[in-house]
């Protein structure tokens, strides 16, 4: 048997149990029967982004075409206005942290605070990079947005009012 510890991590375990098996059956061929831990995080973000942008297109699965990634500094003004950065904090939040999540808790006994009238005095302030949710998410029913809204002001003031120490 060969264990691949990489394709584990990366897969569900119904496909980890799937490849460790195809492996196990046709060892000759156990490099070409991996799963590609890229493709499965590009699966996964393309089918959560689709749930929140209707207008998201979908990732080429092609294992043969060449992948890049590109690096670049982003002023925080811009980063806020992108609801995919939003989400990505809230996930890292919640798995952290133990917060709440309004891209994934739907159920009402979570522990979440209804700070809407935050967020509409935040957005009347007229903030560089304040990034209107009802806009973004008008596919979404409304107590959603409320939700969404909430944790977006704590967005907000963490990447854009927390002061960042610059060198000298």
């Amino acid at each position: 048997i060969i264990l691949d510890v990489s394709g584990i991590l990366a897969t569900a375990p119904s496909a980890a149990v799937k490849n460790i098996s195809a492996q196990k059956q046709q060892p000759e061929n156990a490099a070409n029967d991996k799963a590609d831990p890229i493709q499965e995080m590009i699966s996964r973000y393309g089918k959560v982004d689709q749930q929140f942008n209707p207008n998201a297109t979908v990732p080429l699965t092609d294992k043969s075409v060449p992948r890049f990634l590109t690096v670049r500094s982003t002023p925080v003004y811009e980063s806020s206005l992108q609801p995919e950065v939003h989400r990505l904090f809230c996930l890292y939040q919640s798995k952290t942290h133990g917060d709440f999540n309004p891209f994934a808790d739907l159920d009402d006994s979570s522990s979440f605070r209804d700070e809407v009238h935050e967020y509409n005095y935040y957005k009347q302030k007229n903030l560089p990079g304040f990034l209107d949710i009802d806009v973004a998410y008008r596919h979404l029913d409304e107590n959603r947005r409320d939700r969404i809204k909430t944790s977006y002001v704590i967005f907000y003031k963490f990447l854009c009012e927390t002061p960042v120490p610059t060198a000298a």
